[in-house]
């Protein structure tokens, strides 16, 4: 059945915006001036889908999913730094699984079978793929088939609007002791890679993402105001990032070398790219005595600790940079002792005889 929305024209006039869904095809709209117009629209998209009469647009014929990705590759993955090495092997994943079909061939049923097929394969560990992995694919394929429908203009709309997410678990929760940082430390210091110590450091110290660490550039410290300006963070807010302990001894450390502001703190062999740490990463891991450890697992590590010292759940979502409060949530039941304890300590002071 069409949805009819009735909206304001410039001209003050009402206007009808109509949009046909069908499955397996596109959703078709279009604003017209009258109710029976829009009505008579959405009959003629319906009738065709139904007696294979429908055409796509031509550019949607044209080109081919294989030439979305290479534009994307080379328009928009240069000003991501932080994720373009992860978007280029999931884009290379996607190439192969899709060929060099049609941009009109690729339906929302199309990309629900495809989103069957990662579910039913495995990660480069030879581990199989969640539902949270499979769905972090189809959000980046996603952001692909916007960019053709609003930059380029190669679609009428986006098919992935149609494609069931899959469902996830709850959010992972997975900490260390002190004395199991202490020791993924001590590997750290001993580690090949240079800048592997303090990436850690500002992760365990801070909560911040990787990407966040390795995309920092020297006009990003703050050593007055002690704190780490974030101009771009995942959620694409720029967020300010207090600075303390060995972490802000290390950063000041590196800030006294020589080097221009706008240089990375972390760069990789390739100019202008961050360092990647992945291979080290492992390593250290292993050499700590750590298992089923992630490097975003510092960030629940840095929560916990915020946790014991008092710190409430609005507190660590600022300080984390969620946008809701729904991702601390997840660590509602690390508070529950240092709940207990405000509690215990409220009732000590109300119902004593002092």
């Amino acid at each position: 059945m069409p949805t009819i929305e009735v909206r304001p024209s410039p001209n003050g006039e009402p206007a009808y915006r109509v949009k046909v869904r069908l499955k397996g095809f596109p959703e078709i709209s279009k604003t017209c001036k009258t109710e029976a117009k829009a009505r008579e629209f959405a009959e003629g998209i319906e009738f065709a889908f139904r007696n294979g009469l429908y055409k796509p647009p031509p550019q949607a014929v044209d080109h081919t999913v294989a030439e979305l990705f290479d534009r994307y590759r080379e328009k928009v993955l240069p000003r991501k730094p932080a994720s373009e090495r992860k978007q280029r092997a999931q884009l290379a994943l996607f190439q192969r699984m899709l060929g060099n079909i049609a941009l009109s061939d690729l339906t929302a049923a199309r990309i629900a079978s495809v989103r069957e097929e990662l579910l039913a394969g495995t990660t480069r560990n030879g581990t199989p793929r969640s539902g949270s992995t499979v769905n972090r694919y189809l959000a980046v394929l996603s952001h692909v088939l916007s960019f053709a429908e609003r930059d380029l203009g190669w679609l009428e709309t986006n098919p992935m609007r149609r494609v069931r997410k899959l469902k996830e678990p709850r959010g992972r929760v997975r900490t260390l002791t002190k004395a199991e940082v202490m020791a993924l430390l001590v590997a750290c210091k001993a580690s090949r890679n240079a800048y592997l110590d303090l990436i850690v450091l500002l992760a365990v110290s801070t909560g911040m993402r990787l990407g966040e660490i390795v995309s920092l550039r020297r006009a990003h410290v703050d050593i007055e105001h002690r704190r780490v300006l974030l101009e771009r963070t995942k959620n694409g807010d720029r967020r300010a990032v207090p600075i303390s302990g060995p972490a802000f001894d290390g950063l000041k450390e590196k800030l006294a070398a020589p080097g221009s502001a706008q240089d990375l703190l972390f760069p990789g062999r390739a100019p202008g790219k961050p360092v990647d740490i992945h291979t080290a990463w492992t390593r250290v891991v292993k050499q700590a005595g750590l298992r089923d450890f992630r490097f975003h697992d510092l960030r629940h590590c840095a929560a916990s600790f915020l946790l014991e010292v008092g710190a409430s759940l609005p507190q660590i979502s600022e300080i984390l940079g969620h946008r809701s409060m729904q991702m601390v949530k997840r660590y509602a039941h690390l508070s529950e002792s240092a709940s207990a304890q405000v509690i215990a300590s409220m009732n000590a002071k109300l119902f004593s005889d002092e």
